[in-house]
């Protein structure tokens, strides 16, 4: 069984079909008022790494939505879902 929080994420990515990792990225980022560099010091990854995703110059790797999602206390299968690593 899903607790509140997952269950909560779970549903917004459903509503969220069309909108990209990227833009799903900014959006936690704005919500929480961190910058790139915040991102990467919390997740432990370089922030051109970020910065790449972020610019869409490079996709998410597995490691890096791991690392993500640690930072951003989201379960790693969600993250990798947006960034359509996982159906």
């Amino acid at each position: 069984m899903l607790d509140t929080t997952e269950t909560s994420i779970r549903v917004k990515i459903v509503s969220m079909t069309n909108t990209s990792f990227t833009e799903w990225l900014q959006t936690e980022l704005n919500k929480r008022e961190w910058s790139q560099g915040e991102l990467a010091r919390r997740a432990g990854v370089s922030r051109p790494a970020i910065s790449n995703v972020l610019s869409e110059s490079r996709k998410p790797n597995p490691a890096t939505c791991e690392a993500i999602a640690k930072a951003l206390d989201i379960p790693a299968d969600v993250v990798f879902r947006i960034a359509g690593l996982l159906p």
